[in-house]
């Protein structure tokens, strides 16, 4: 809503300190129960995870699903988003070095859809990045996002002591990186600051995954002690706004006990299809 549409409303006084609450929830998380192809959250599943468009692919699909037991809309979207050190992913305006925005190429219908329970709809995407575009990778995101049933907002007069009411409600949702990849692109790999870090009574493997070229990645770390592999992370993805990710994988208990003084070895592989980024490793004392 623009600003010059909205009215004033002289506000009388009262009595009480106004009670005001807010809630905001944009949740994208991938529960460890799905396949790797797809991501859900709450009764929204988004499949698959990532859509990469190739040399020439002009066509994609993702498939919304309602796992819920009540009738919902969604709107979808696109958004620009960047990645943090740490995998977390923050809104951008800018996108990384080497890297470009795909949002002014991407073409996709329907923006809205209704779903009965347990009910799918299939979202197509089309790439419209231009021949002459600049060789590169190009990536943005679609948003799924539910639509809440409006509420009607509390009446202050409502309110036995005077005070304000606001009524809010949460909005959930989760995206999935659209990515269009036009030339000779590679990227590689290496492994750095290695160590064991403990807490609250857990313990993890901490490692820097370092990228550079001028594509992202997607893989599997994993640590092993000696030849046996005692902690795995799959669906590790490093992008171009991020240099590094720095990744914690939690050492089960039974091997937590035996690493103390071992030698342990940490690995990276990608796994996305046709990825020819070369694997990487690095080997540290477990203190």
């Amino acid at each position: 809503m623009r600003a010059d549409n909205i009215k004033e409303t002289p506000m009388k006084p009262i009595k009480t300190i106004y009670k005001i609450a807010f809630i905001c929830a944009m949740i994208a998380a991938i529960l460890p129960s799905i396949p790797q192809t797809a991501s859900a959250v709450g009764g929204l599943l988004v499949s698959p995870k990532r859509v990469v468009f190739g040399p020439n692919e002009r066509l994609q699909e993702i498939r919304v699903v309602n796992r819920g037991e009540e009738t919902q809309k969604y709107r979808i979207s696109v958004i620009n988003r960047k990645m943090m050190e740490d995998g977390q992913m923050q809104p951008a305006t800018q996108p990384g070095e080497n890297e470009f925005f795909a949002d002014k190429f991407l073409r996709y219908g329907p923006r809205q859809v209704e779903l009965g329970p347990k009910e799918t709809q299939t979202i197509r995407l089309m790439s419209r990045l231009p021949a002459n575009a600049q060789p590169g990778e190009y990536r943005s995101h679609i948003l799924v996002q539910e639509i809440p049933e409006a509420s009607a907002a509390q009446d202050a007069a409502n309110n036995a002591d005077g005070s304000v009411g606001v009524n809010v409600q949460a909005i959930f949702g989760m995206s999935i990186p659209v990515f269009m990849r036009k030339g000779d692109l590679s990227a590689d790999i290496t492994l750095s600051n290695a160590k064991i870090i403990r807490s609250d009574g857990s313990t993890f493997a901490q490692v820097n995954i370092n990228r550079s070229g001028n594509k992202s990645v997607l893989g599997t770390t994993k640590v092993f002690a000696g030849d046996e592999e005692i902690a795995i992370l799959k669906g590790i993805a490093v992008y171009l706004s991020a240099p590094y990710r720095t990744v914690l994988l939690e050492i089960p208990e039974e091997y937590a006990k035996t690493i103390a003084g071992k030698t342990l070895r940490v690995t990276y592989t990608a796994s996305e299809t046709g990825e020819d980024t070369p694997p990487a490793e690095i080997s540290f004392n477990a203190s």
